[in-house]
């Protein structure tokens, strides 16, 4: 448990410093880790700026933190398109 509160408190830390430089808004690291409603207002925040790093590391937040309900995550794959007919039947050139 107490090694689960470090990364919890090394993540919301790295989210604090990210935030700040993305969108200069600062959010309070103890209170993320203490209060549910924040911590998911936190995580919204993240998610919102459409910064990669911003968003992996608020989905880390939402699997360690041990007052949020844990979240099974399906990966949705994209299908691959496959092109059986011949270049430029049925087609613009």
């Amino acid at each position: 448990m107490a090694g689960e509160m470090e990364q919890l408190f090394s993540v919301v830390g790295r989210v604090y410093v990210m935030l700040r430089r993305e969108t200069n808004r600062m959010i309070d690291v103890e209170w993320t880790i203490t209060n549910a409603d924040y911590a998911r207002e936190v995580i919204r925040l993240a998610r919102t700026t459409g910064v990669d790093e911003l968003i992996e590391l608020a989905n880390r937040i939402e699997d360690t933190h041990p007052l949020l309900p844990r979240i099974k995550r399906v990966e949705v794959i994209p299908p691959t398109v496959s092109f059986d007919a011949p270049k430029y039947v049925q087609s613009l050139r």
